[in-house]
């Protein structure tokens, strides 16, 4: 009997879980875990600057629901410069409008109790927001993982645990399927389930000795500086806490760190060698295997582009180039590593540390979203007397690998959809 995973996707399909970002993203899902549209994991973002003018952000009504979307009708809210105009000057009729706006659509749980209460500043509206996401290009995990918008402090996602195929079970929550007769008996089954809370945690950034020249006279600093700030700075520290840092306790969980993986212990101390790749590959679930991505530290890649194999031929060996084990693919302008692709970064430990090298299927990593975005300038303190501003950006998200376990196949192999180096 053929067996499929019952994964995220199907999560997706019921309405719990969604593709991430709010525009021009083609995001393809199979039955266990994620595949991009595109192949090599790069994703497109329909963008347009015209200073002022709005902006094109595909998918906005998509985003209807995010805290922000009630603001999108605001003036201030038809560019960054406007809306920093308005926050620039909380007391003027626009700056008003604003913080009336941002206290009434700021997101609360039905009791008003959040761990971490609104602590005031502006709302940003959602068409902006939108335009952060988009300069978030470089992101590694949010890209490719599943989006979970939050509407409240915690989100409780279902899990599905059943971490062995055998005796005909079906991974992942023990609900098995048979062709049945007319008028027979069909056999019953009882999945096993679990869940994972996702909860808000804090991101600020502190951006400070900004001249009020520049804010009030360099239009680019509205429509382009600050919000591409803030995206390449979120998709940095994001990456960071998802795939290295983040313990999972009061903060994202990162891949590193993340239960379920199948750990391939390396050949030989300080490298990575061909086996090692091999093995990890061959660890990897059937249904990740063409949906994947490769995470190298960029010590392994380095350490990668001089990978040999040794052939024996009589007494002696020779080295002959791997040229299939690492390539560059010329049409999708990616690194594949045994036809997967490769991303390379700078969060990963260095090559011969556990985590230098890790194959995920990134579709089953879990990004929640708050949806708010709120931003505050302050023109007193120390930089007062230099005619100096400082501002203050918050965001809330939280993650999580979804799968908690290895999967036994039927075979008796040990799988998963995470596979570390050690």
């Amino acid at each position: 009997m053929a067996r499929r995973y019952i994964t995220a996707a199907a999560l997706q399909a019921a309405g719990n879980l969604h593709p991430p970002f709010d525009g021009g993203h083609n995001h393809g899902h199979h039955a266990y875990g994620h595949s991009s549209g595109d192949d090599d994991g790069r994703h497109s973002h329909p963008h347009t600057h015209d200073g002022d003018s709005d902006h094109d952000h595909g998918g906005h009504d998509a985003a209807a629901g995010q805290p922000g979307a009630v603001l999108d009708d605001l003036p201030c809210a038809r560019s960054w410069g406007s809306f920093l105009a308005a926050v620039s000057d909380p007391e003027g009729q626009a700056g008003q409008q604003l913080m009336k706006a941002s206290a009434a659509a700021r997101p609360r749980n039905a009791n008003l109790s959040e761990r971490v209460p609104s602590e005031g500043g502006a709302l940003v509206p959602e068409r902006l927001r939108a335009e952060v996401l988009t300069y978030m290009t470089s992101a590694i995990i949010r890209p490719r993982a599943m989006y979970v918008p939050m509407t409240s402090l915690r989100e409780q996602i279902p899990l599905l645990d059943n971490p062995s195929q055998a005796s005909g079970a079906q991974a992942l929550g023990g609900m098995t399927f048979a062709l049945v007769d007319e008028g027979k008996t069909i056999p019953s089954s009882t999945p096993s389930f679990g869940r994972i809370a996702l909860e808000a945690r804090k991101i600020a950034g502190f951006l400070t000795g900004v001249p009020n020249e520049l804010v009030s006279d360099a239009t680019a600093f509205g429509s382009v500086f600050l919000p591409k700030t803030i995206g390449l700075g979120l998709s940095w520290y994001e990456d960071d806490l998802m795939i290295a840092s983040g313990t999972g306790v009061g903060e994202p969980q990162a891949l590193v760190n993340a239960p379920g993986a199948v750990i391939v212990s390396r050949n030989t101390s300080s490298k990575v060698l061909h086996l090692d790749v091999v093995a990890m590959l061959r660890a990897l679930h059937p249904a990740s295997k063409a949906s994947s991505t490769w995470l190298l530290s960029e010590s392994a890649f380095d350490q990668l582009l001089t990978l040999y194999e040794v052939v024996l031929t009589g007494p002696t060996g020779q080295d002959i180039g791997a040229p299939l084990t690492l390539v560059y693919d010329m049409q999708f302008g990616c690194w594949r590593l045994l036809g997967v692709p490769v991303v390379v970064n700078d969060h990963q430990a260095a090559v011969g540390s556990t985590g230098d090298v890790m194959l995920v299927d990134l579709g089953n990593y879990l990004v929640a979203d708050r949806g708010e975005m709120t931003v505050e300038r302050s023109q007193q303190g120390s930089g007062f007397p230099v005619d100096q501003s400082n501002f203050r950006i918050r965001h809330r998200v939280d993650g999580r690998y979804w799968i908690q376990s290895t999967i036994t196949l039927t075979t008796g192999q040990v799988t998963s959809g995470l596979v570390i180096l050690q």
